[in-house]
């Protein structure tokens, strides 16, 4: 078995639908054990064969209660929607809030081609549509328009998806509340100015990023740019702009972090 490349980005090969297997043998096998090889060794909670570029309708979870093979997956009686983050290894710098089931019923076959049945609940069921859509070809993106993709790429610069930095966060809040800001360790409050300095930069350089593709696409006179959201584009890139001063400002005048 081995750690595989993980394809990346929105490309084709993510956009292909997977085959049925139909061998249960040593190379299915060897499949499922390069996806929990890999999925491991980059702390997934879930791992499709077309993320390691294997067209196959298998996908593997780690969660709950270990690791779990599906192959050959189907989904049945989806229910009790609700909206949460989830992220993606083939996105590994973006986390959207999706709106998925919190019950599911997937009927599958094992490694060994023996079919049963699983009532996924809560997180496990998140993860299972999420890895399910992948071998259907379809992405975590998908489910949210241009308009709101854009908006929650500049959200994820406050929220937080690290137990470390959110024990850092909710420290800092219910001390600011207290009135004792000032008890923050200094290890603590030099990291929080490093992320928060992080963020800031990052929404830097998206921003002018931006604005330079803005405008590069209206020099573009080919029809390329037809059927191009101007309003969106513009409305997007001035909310940017005004987000990344604001927050400037914000954290050059946080005496929180100044003493």
């Amino acid at each position: 078995m081995a750690i595989k490349s993980i394809l990346q980005g929105d490309i084709p090969e993510l956009r292909q639908v997977s085959q049925p297997v139909t061998q249960f043998d040593d190379q299915l096998a060897e499949l499922v054990g390069d996806l929990i090889d890999t999925l491991e060794a980059h702390r997934g909670l879930g791992l499709s064969a077309p993320q390691i570029g294997c067209l196959q309708n298998v996908f593997v979870t780690d969660a709950d209660d270990g690791v779990k093979v599906f192959v050959n997956p189907t989904l049945h009686e989806q229910s009790a929607y609700a909206k949460a983050y989830e992220s993606c290894l083939s996105f590994p710098d973006h986390a959207l809030c999706i709106e998925r089931p919190t019950r599911v019923i997937v009927r599958a076959e094992d490694i060994h081609g023996a079919p049963f049945e699983l009532e996924a609940t809560g997180l496990l069921a998140r993860i299972v549509c999420h890895e399910y859509d992948h071998l259907q070809g379809v992405l975590f993106i998908d489910y949210l328009s241009e308009e709101e993709l854009f908006e929650q790429l500049l959200a994820n610069a406050y929220v937080v998806d690290d137990e470390e930095d959110e024990e850092i966060a909710m420290s800092t809040a219910a001390q600011a509340a207290a009135g004792t800001s000032d008890a923050i360790s200094p290890s603590a409050e030099e990291e929080l100015r490093q992320e928060r300095q992080m963020i800031v930069d990052m929404l830097a350089e998206v921003s002018w990023k931006l604005a330079i593709a803005i405008d590069m696409l209206r020099e573009d006179a080919s029809g390329w740019t037809d059927g191009v959201n101007w309003h969106g584009l513009q409305k997007a890139s001035e909310t940017l702009e005004e987000t990344f001063a604001g927050l400037s400002e914000r954290l050059a005048t946080d005496t929180t972090l100044h003493g």
